[in-house]
This record gives structure tokens, C-alpha cells and sequence, in this order.
């Protein structure tokens, strides 16, 4: 009778392990210990050892906020300069767009050195323009100034008159300088007139190397 209630004894003592280990396994997982969640698996985590569980964390899109190159937008865009370049203009400064990218922009050189310069662009300031006024920068081949054989200037004005409506083409057409080593010409900015008395400097800084102008 001894021995049958000592195997008793052994017996239950082994059902209590047994039943223990099963209750304590997922409390052991839950605060970090025991083996790791399956694969597809929520583990939940105590925030600060008083069970609160903590927010799930998820990790989407490796190339999140990258842009679409044809876009246009700015991260991970193409430059505006290498963009610019593309069309034969290099855009140096923004804008802000109250002039608009060229439609045309080229020069001619004739037999006398005489370079004329063609341009054309869009009003977008929404005001009409009584006067426009371009200043415009002259370089050799190397990228130093060039300068006017007669005059020795190598910056330039190129006065308009209006009136440009808004949405309307502004135009410059002139032949104002006698350069043998131009090779580069840059508008640098625009003085803008209104009719509203009021009187606008817009930085500009496309360039052009196109001499295949009129």
C-alpha cells in the first residue's frame, strides 16, 4: 500500500510539472523569453512590465518618397539645370514662375560679328506688362565674359514696350552686341513694368548656346 500511494505521489507531481510548463510557456514568450514567434505570427510585447500591449509596427514601401522621374517633382528628380540643358538652356535661377521656361531661345552671328538674340516666353505674373526690360550676361567658349568689340561691355539691356497681357508671349528680338568669341548667352533677370504702377525684378538665369538663330 506504501509503495502504490508513493507512485501516486510521483505521478501527480510529474501531471503538476507537466501542466505547470504548459501554463507558463506562453507567459515566458509574452515577456520575451522561450523560443521566437513563428514566421506570420504576432508576438505581443509588455510596454513597461504592466501589460499594456504595444502598437504594431509595420514597414512599408523600401522606395517610399522617391518620384517618378517624369514627374517632375523635386526628390530624386532630374535637375532643373540638366533638364534645362536638354533643351539647349540652363535654368540657373528659379523662377517662381512669372516668366516661363523659353519657347525660343537662340542667336545668329553675322558677317560683321553682329549677334542677335532671340527669345521668346510666357507672362505668367497674371498682371499685364506695360515695360519689360532684360538684362543679359555675354561668355566666350571658356566661360569668362565676352565682351563688345566697340564698347567693352559684356552685361546688357534690352528694353520693351508693351502691353503683354497675361498668358501672352514676351518677346525679345534684337541685335545688340559685336562679339567675335561669344559663344554663351544668359538672360539674368527681368525688370517687369505693370499697369498698375507697380514695378517687379525677377531673377531669371536661363542660358543658351544655340547659334543657329535667325
Amino acid at each position: 500500500m506504501k509503495k502504490f500511494n508513493m507512485i501516486l505521489s510521483i505521478i501527480m507531481a510529474m501531471m503538476i510539472s507537466f501542466l505547470a510548463g504548459v501554463y507558463a510557456a506562453p507567459a515566458l514568450q509574452k515577456n520575451g523569453f522561450g523560443p521566437p514567434a513563428a514566421e506570420g505570427e504576432t508576438v505581443e510585447a509588455a510596454a513597461n512590465g504592466n501589460g499594456d500591449k504595444s502598437a504594431d509596427v509595420k514597414q512599408t514601401g523600401t522606395n517610399a518618397g522617391a518620384s517618378d522621374p517624369d514627374s517632375g517633382s523635386t526628390g530624386g528628380d532630374q535637375n532643373p539645370t540638366d533638364a534645362a540643358q536638354e533643351k539647349g538652356k540652363s535654368a540657373t535661377v528659379v523662377t517662381g514662375g512669372e516668366i516661363g521656361e523659353p519657347i525660343t531661345f537662340n542667336y545668329s552671328i553675322n558677317s560683321a560679328d553682329g549677334v542677335k538674340l532671340t527669345w521668346e516666353g510666357d507672362n505668367l505674373t497674371g498682371k499685364t506688362i506695360n515695360y519689360y526690360t532684360a538684362e543679359i550676361s555675354t561668355f566666350n567658349p571658356v566661360g569668362d565674359p565676352s565682351h563688345d568689340q566697340m564698347t567693352g561691355d559684356s552685361t546688357f539691356k534690352l528694353k520693351y514696350v508693351g502691353p503683354v497681357k497675361p498668358g501672352d508671349k514676351m518677346l525679345l528680338f534684337d541685335l545688340f552686341t559685336y562679339q567675335g568669341a561669344l559663344h554663351t548667352i544668359r538672360i539674368d533677370k527681368f525688370t517687369l513694368e505693370y499697369d498698375d504702377g507697380t514695378t517687379e525684378t525677377i531673377d531669371y538665369g536661363y542660358e543658351t548656346s544655340d547659334s543657329s538663330g535667325l
